[in-house]
């Protein structure tokens, strides 16, 4: 893709990010059922947004490929006769929807695009709070518009770290980690939506996220804010820590590396 392309699909991604909001603040969670546990569920309005979503990108980028929490992975192949690979956009419309479907809110609407192995694109909006989060490739990252930086920690005493379940349940190593930090004197939380924590890490609100399993549809739009804001020191001087406990410290969760609550 072209600079002019990514460009292009960066505004994309914050237009399609910032309506999707609009319309979950305007809704109320109609037709909860479970999907493929009690615990997984689903919304009128998963499926509904996802599908305009997917309309307006291919409607500007026909020649890319759409993967989707709700509706899959839709016509297209993932690599091309040439063997290179198809740009491909990774929606989650509503990323916590136990939480919208409780009136918690708790939630982010994550979009991707992913080429080459590379995040190039990400959009995270959190509907209650009017932010949309963004980065392209090279740009560095943005919070409605304004840049963002994580910050320095030198150890975890008195730090927020994120984490989020796997469904709902632990992933494995996940209680010693608890421990580990809480032995390092930081305090750890679940907000319900991975895209959601890590742009809150991002945005400098934690000084970490912590991730036992991961999936690009959950995670590579928050992912791309890693680079951008600059974690990447910050990551690799919490990282023993998390190790120990059996998981990995990360801001970022890319397509190839990284599941959502």
């Amino acid at each position: 893709m072209t600079p002019e392309d990514l460009k292009r699909a960066h505004a994309l991604a914050v237009g399609l990010a910032g309506d999707a909001a609009g319309w979950i603040n305007a809704s109320k969670p109609t037709g909860v059922h479970a999907k493929s546990a009690p615990s997984d569920l689903v919304t009128d309005q998963d499926p509904a947004i996802e599908r305009e979503l997917r309309d307006r990108v291919l409607n500007a980028f026909p020649d890319h490929r759409v993967v989707g929490e709700e509706l899959g992975t839709g016509d297209g192949p993932l690599v091309t006769q040439a063997g290179q690979d198809v740009p491909t956009w990774y929606l989650d419309p509503i990323d916590g929807t136990s939480n919208f479907a409780s009136g918690l809110p708790l939630c982010a609407v994550s979009i991707a695009l992913v080429h080459q192995g590379r995040t190039c694109v990400g959009a995270v909006a959190a509907p209650w709070r009017a932010e949309v989060f963004s980065a392209l490739s090279g740009a560095g990252a943005l919070m409605n518009g304004k840049p963002l930086r994580a910050r320095e920690v030198s150890g975890l005493a008195g730090e927020l770290v994120l984490t989020e379940w796997v469904g709902n349940q632990p992933w494995p190593g996940m209680i010693p980690f608890f421990q580990a930090v809480a032995e390092r004197n930081g305090v750890v939380r679940i907000l319900g939506s991975t895209a959601l924590s890590l742009v809150q890490t991002a945005a400098g609100r934690s000084c970490a996220t912590v991730l036992g399993v991961c999936d690009p549809i959950d995670d590579a739009a928050g992912g791309a804010h890693r680079t951008g804001s600059r974690c990447d020191r910050r990551e690799r001087r919490l990282r023993n820590p998390g190790r120990g406990a059996g998981g990995g410290l990360s801001a970022d969760a890319g397509p190839s590396r990284c599941g959502s609550t």
